[in-house]
């Protein structure tokens, strides 16, 4: 998308402070970024040109906000409130090292930064100010353990959520539900609090996922559902009905609304202890696409699965466990046997 050219000051104008005289002169585009106030309202715009003009989803956009409070704490800190923030506008490396002297961790870091690189992408190509993270390399980051968990563990995992005391069957249903379309039909958790009842028809194993991740408006999929998914949708289909629920959300609760996030993540949690796999939501799609590869299915055909707009991504999600390297190393030999 094109975007009109509005000259603007600079970096190294914007870092000058100007007197009364020329603040007058200025135009209201080329003081913009004066203080915060001002910058705050810049911000907001940004924000709605990436859900109308980018079709960018709402936890992308929380994910932006975050970052540019995190910034906009430390300009607070440098210019104090009120003051004039340009000659601290482009401190990138100075702002990280802020966050490193306030112990942020380096995951932490990094999403900061890419997110805040948005803005400012924005900034340079609809007003013309040079990015500061032009060239800049990214703070590092240590490689994260693989998130994916093994067959075993997965196991172990529905294991207690069906032998945790629930108030209820349908309590005991519903929480393995959830958990399975997670692990073996990998959706999002944003996926399993929307999907529709009528998405769902276990007599041809599929789950029709609405808006998945995904610009303007997120990616439309089919999910499909493995022989032991099935089983686990069917027992929560029957406990749904006799209780004479009739929620247009395919996961419920007893008053006939959708499962909420703060559900959903308490039963996750309780799952957690009861299991003793430090296990997270991403973590059982991570195991999903892991154990496609892990099983043989092409990665292309995995990718559709996952509902991955690139292979690169679903080549990231791939794991090798200890117990396929120590497979692995049995398999050589330097000398045939005797």
């Amino acid at each position: 998308m094109s975007h009109p050219t509005r000259r603007a000051p600079a970096a190294d104008e914007l870092a000058r402070l100007p007197d009364d005289s020329q603040a007058r002169s200025e135009s209201p585009r080329e003081t913009a970024y004066a203080s915060l106030d001002r910058l705050d309202l810049r911000f907001d715009e940004f924000l709605e040109f990436a859900r109308t003009g980018l079709g960018h989803s709402d936890a992308s956009r929380r994910w932006y906000k975050h970052s540019y409070q995190n910034f906009r704490k430390f300009l607070a800190a440098r210019a104090g409130f009120g003051g004039d923030i340009r000659p601290h506008l482009f401190l990138i490396e100075e702002w990280v090292r802020w966050n490193r002297e306030l112990k942020r961790t380096p995951v932490t870091l990094l999403n900061y930064y890419r997110g805040l690189q948005a803005f400012f992408r924005d900034l340079e190509e609809r007003d013309s100010i040079p990015s500061p993270f032009r060239g800049a390399r990214a703070p590092a980051a240590q490689k994260r353990v693989p998130k994916a968990r093994t067959a075993d563990e997965c196991r172990r995992i529905v294991d207690a959520a069906r032998n945790i005391p629930w108030p209820t069957d349908f309590h005991r249903a519903r929480a393995v539900a959830m958990l399975g379309c997670m692990m073996f039909a990998g959706l999002r958790k944003g996926e399993v609090m929307r999907v529709q009842f009528h998405h769902v028809d276990i007599g041809e194993g599929t789950i029709f996922i609405e808006r998945g991740k995904g610009r303007f408006g997120g990616k439309d999929r089919v999910a499909y559902m493995p022989p032991e998914l099935a089983y686990i949708l069917r027992d929560y289909q029957r406990e749904r009905s006799r209780r004479r629920l009739e929620a247009p959300e395919f996961f419920c609760g007893l008053r006939n609304l959708g499962v909420s996030e703060a559900t959903l993540r308490r039963t996750v949690a309780r799952v957690r202890r009861a299991s003793g796999v430090p296990f997270s939501m991403h973590s059982l799609r991570h195991s999903f696409v892991t154990m496609l590869l892990k099983s043989g299915v092409p990665i292309h055909v995995a990718s559709e699965l996952a509902g991955h707009n690139s292979i690169a991504t679903t080549a990231g999600y791939l794991r090798v466990f200890d117990d396929d390297k120590r497979a692995g190393a049995r398999r050589l030999k330097l000398f045939s046997s005797r």
